[in-house]
C-alpha cells in the first residue's frame, strides 16, 4: 500500500516501502559471536531507516541475539550447539514496513577445528644433481601428513612417501610446484603449496608468492598479494561453482600485484599467478 503525503506546495508524493537485507548466509565456529549487517538495507525516498532483527530459530537458548534494533546486531552461539540459526530483519521508514529478509547462520564445531598445513616459504634449489629436501613447518605431532608434487618441468609428476619430510631427487631444472596436506580426527587440511625453482638460471626476483587469507566470506572484497608477478598472470584454478570475475591486477611496486576477488559460492577455492619467468605459485582458500 502506497501511502500519499501532501507537500507545501500542494503536490503529491507516494511514500514507498523500505527493503529490508539482511546479509549473506554465514558459516560461523560453534560458541563464537559474530555481527551480522543489515547496513544494505533501503528506502528508495531515503528516509531514514528503523531496524528490528528477530531470533527466528532455534528459540532454546542455544544461539542469543543481542542488540536487535540496531544495523548490525551479534549473534553468538553456545560452544555445544552445533545446527543451523535463523534470523528475521524488517525495516521500517516510520510509515512502512518492508518484507522480511532471513540470513542463515550455520554454527559448525569443524569450521575452526581442521588442521592448517604449513609448507614454507618458495626456495631456490640452484643444483638438480642435489637431491631436493622438503620440510613441513607444520606444529603438531599427532597428524597424517604428506606432500604431493602438482607440477614439474615434465608431465611425469613424482609419488612422494608419506610424511612431513621428503627427498626428490632425479630433477631437471624448471618450476616445481608441491603440495602439503595435513590430517588429524578433524579432518584434512587445505593444501599450502611451496614453488620451488630448479636450475642456477633462476634468480630470487623469478620467484612469485602468493600471500592472501586462508578463510573469507560469501560477498566479502577479498585481498591477495604476489610478489613479482607485474608481468604476470593471475588465475583461478579450482573453484565449486563458476569462477569469480578476475579484474587486472594493481601494482604494489617492487614488481608486486594484488588483485581483489569476491566470491559467490562456498567451498575451496585455489587462485594462482604465473610470473614472467613461467615460475607459478598457487594459494588455497575456504569460503565459507
Amino acid at each position: 500500500m502506497l501511502l500519499i503525503a501532501c507537500t507545501g506546495g500542494g503536490e503529491f508524493i507516494a511514500n514507498r516501502a523500505p527493503q529490508a537485507f539482511a546479509g549473506f548466509d554465514q558459516i560461523s565456529p560453534s560458541g563464537a559471536t559474530l555481527i551480522l549487517d543489515g547496513r544494505q538495507s533501503s528506502d528508495p525516498d531515503g528516509n531514514a531507516l528503523v531496524f528490528a532483527w528477530t531470533l527466528l530459530e532455534p528459540l532454546d537458548g542455544s544461539v542469543v541475539l543481542d542488540d536487535g534494533d540496531g544495523p548490525s546486531p551479534s549473534l553468538t552461539g553456545s560452544p555445544g550447539f552445533s545446527g543451523r540459526s535463523i534470523v528475521q530483519l524488517i525495516v521500517s521508514d516510520g510509515v512502512e514496513s518492508s518484507f522480511p529478509d532471513l540470513v542463515a547462520i550455520h554454527f559448525s564445531a569443524t569450521a575452526s577445528s581442521l588442521p592448517v598445513a604449513r609448507a614454507g616459504n618458495n626456495f631456490l634449489h640452484p643444483d638438480p644433481t642435489e637431491p631436493l629436501v622438503l620440510r613441513s613447518e607444520t606444529a603438531g605431532t599427532d597428524l597424517e601428513q604428506r606432500w604431493l608434487h602438482i607440477l614439474g618441468p615434465s608431465e611425469d609428476l613424482l609419488a612422494i612417501e608419506p610424511g612431513p619430510e621428503a627427498e626428490v631427487d632425479e630433477l631437471i631444472e624448471g618450476p616445481y610446484l608441491f603440495a602439503l596436506l595435513v590430517e588429524d580426527t578433524h579432518g584434512v587440511s587445505l593444501p599450502d603449496f611451496l614453488a620451488v625453482a630448479v636450475g642456477p638460471s633462476f634468480t630470487a626476483s623469478d620467484l612469485p608468492q602468493i600471500t592472501g587469507p586462508n578463510r573469507t566470506t560469501i560477498g566479502v572484497d577479498t585481498v591477495f598479494r604476489a610478489t613479482h608477478s607485474e608481468a604476470g598472470h593471475w588465475s583461478i584454478v579450482n573453484a565449486p561453482g563458476d569462477p569469480p570475475l578476475l579484474n587486472d591486477p594493481e601494482p604494489l611496486g617492487a614488481g608486486a600485484t594484488s588483485i581483489r576477488l569476491t566470491f559467490e559460492a562456498r567451498g575451496r577455492y585455489v587462485i594462482s599467478v604465473t610470473a614472467a619467468s613461467g615460475l607459478t605459485d598457487w594459494h588455497a582458500l575456504e569460503v565459507l
